[in-house]
């Protein structure tokens, strides 16, 4: 995966070697009202603007284990395959959006959590970087010295509604090879609700950043 050059599995382990670790980074730096799509509704373009809404379903641990697994050769842009790897590991352990997680700046990346504005709310929300969660992504990934975590493309893309049906396109490709029906990218925030719905109810909708418990309720399963 080309994105970057120095491990970024060491940066989480060790904040001493953070390029970026300094301080004042606190938070996402960008303009978050302008620079972001806005979908229609949580799922945002992955989940499939103009559908009629049902019930949403969460992932499963073992599904998306078996999501990543399928990445592999899933398209033949090995990059794309590793984009897919990186958002679904994303939004599932740490319940991101998909446009906060092709919107991520290296700048948030702590050495023990992520600190994203929400692209919905905007709301800022840090999340504690659980211990071998995103093995599947960090491991893999290098510091290029870039701002974001992902390629500009992307960030162009879901910013486009013209183009936001290119991710919907893909991760119905993604969820066929796995043999899933009936859940979209959205799921993978249902499912971390869900994970943690054992926490007090505010808790969690700090965590996914909402600013009304009763949308949370309808998050956990």
């Amino acid at each position: 995966m080309a994105i970057c050059h120095i491990r970024v599995s060491c940066l989480l382990l060790d904040p001493s070697i953070h390029p970026q670790e300094s301080g004042k980074y606190s938070f996402c730096q960008y303009g978050q009202a302008n620079t972001r799509a806005k979908g229609k509704g949580e799922g945002g373009a992955a989940q499939g603007e103009g559908e009629k809404k049902k019930k949403v379903v969460p992932y499963t641990e073992k599904e998306d284990n078996k999501i990543i697994k399928n990445l592999d050769g899933c398209f033949r842009d090995d990059e794309v395959n590793e984009f897919w790897k990186g958002v679904c590991s994303l939004s599932f352990w740490l319940g991101l959006r998909l446009g906060d997680c092709i919107n991520l700046e290296w700048a948030s990346v702590k050495s023990k959590s992520i600190v994203v504005w929400t692209e919905k709310r905007d709301a800022r929300v840090e999340l504690p970087i659980m211990p071998n969660a995103l093995k599947s992504f960090f491991s893999g990934v290098e510091y290029n010295g870039g701002k974001y975590v992902f390629k500009k493309e992307y960030r162009d893309k879901i910013a486009d509604p013209k183009k936001r049906h290119y991710f919907s396109q893909q991760f119905r490709t993604v969820c066929d090879k796995s043999e899933i029906e009936g859940k979209s990218f959205h799921s993978f925030r249902h499912a971390f609700a869900t994970r943690h719905k054992n926490l007090p109810l505010e808790e969690v909708a700090k965590l996914l950043g909402h600013k009304d418990t009763k949308t949370t309720q309808k998050y956990t399963h």
